[in-house]
């Protein structure tokens, strides 16, 4: 998706595309994209810090 277009961020946007938002200066593309993988860095890091 090229930067130049208007976009809303949502839940269904492909990662890829919300990273190209997110460079835009998209805020709520960050928020959607980082509760997306919040469950799984949590673990991950519950797992390696105990």
């Amino acid at each position: 998706m090229p930067l130049d277009m208007p976009y809303t961020a949502s839940a269904e946007a492909s990662d890829n595309d919300l990273v190209f938002q997110i460079i835009a200066g998209n805020t709520p593309a960050f928020e959607i994209l980082v509760r997306r993988y919040n469950p799984r860095l949590f673990r991950v890091a519950r797992g390696i810090l105990k």
